[in-house]
């Protein structure tokens, strides 16, 4: 009876396996929508799940109650926009080894085999505007650390100009980038070689389709 009962388990498990990977697997990494990614981003279960993974290596304090995407677990559950601020590390930051690093990283002759080979020259005029904007609002909140009371109205309000720039400029450089390179491969191209070791924590939330509606907005460049 035992061993009937163990085979009956047996294949039950073998038959239930290719079904929940098939779950999975169904649909590639960037061709989620972004209402897929919200609903899986918040389900409670799933979350944990993601959360004791980011304890174990590390990525996370024990007493954050954040909701974390993994970049190398769950490159899936990542909004396209979210990648585009991780590439744009490859562009515009501050350490210029961690752009050396990002770009050795990202744009080998293989990683860049979706893009062709002068993927960078290509992708960093796309990203100018984007890049001169967070280059700015940057230098003038430096600004406004040491500035004298006097200046500060008129730098605020020139951070807030360009600051506010930064959403809809990212979000066209998006656009063009989908253009230049085809949807497919640009998207293919964040999240097969762009999400690895993106470590994205957000507030946690239970309305997926409130969520779905703000990444949406964003997406369009927050207009």
């Amino acid at each position: 009876m035992r061993c009937g009962r163990l085979m009956f388990w047996c294949i039950a498990i073998l038959f239930a396996t290719p079904v929940l990977l098939a779950e999975r697997t169904e649909k590639k990494t960037w061709e989620w929508t972004i209402e897929e990614r919200a609903s899986r981003r918040l389900d409670p279960s799933l979350a944990a799940a993601r959360r004791a993974v980011a304890l174990a290596e590390g990525q996370i304090d024990r007493n954050s109650d954040l909701n974390v995407v993994l970049g190398s677990h769950d490159p899936e559950l990542l909004m396209p926009w979210e990648l585009m601020d991780r590439l744009l590390a490859a562009f515009h930051f501050r350490d210029a080894a961690v752009r050396e690093k990002y770009r050795r990283q990202w744009f080998t002759p293989s990683a860049c085999s979706f893009l062709g080979r002068d993927a960078f020259s290509r992708l960093e005029v796309i990203l100018q505007p984007w890049i001169a904007a967070s280059r700015e609002a940057e230098t003038v909140q430096a600004k406004l650390k040491t500035a004298p009371a006097a200046e500060r109205e008129t730098l605020q309000d020139q951070w807030q100009r360009a600051n506010d720039s930064i959403c809809p400029l990212r979000a066209d450089a998006l656009s063009a980038a989908r253009k230049t390179f085809g949807r497919v491969n640009f998207d293919r191209f964040l999240y097969e070689v762009v999400a690895p070791g993106a470590v994205v924590l957000t507030t946690p939330s239970s309305d997926s389709g409130s969520r779905a509606e703000l990444e949406t907005w964003v997406e369009g460049g927050c207009r």
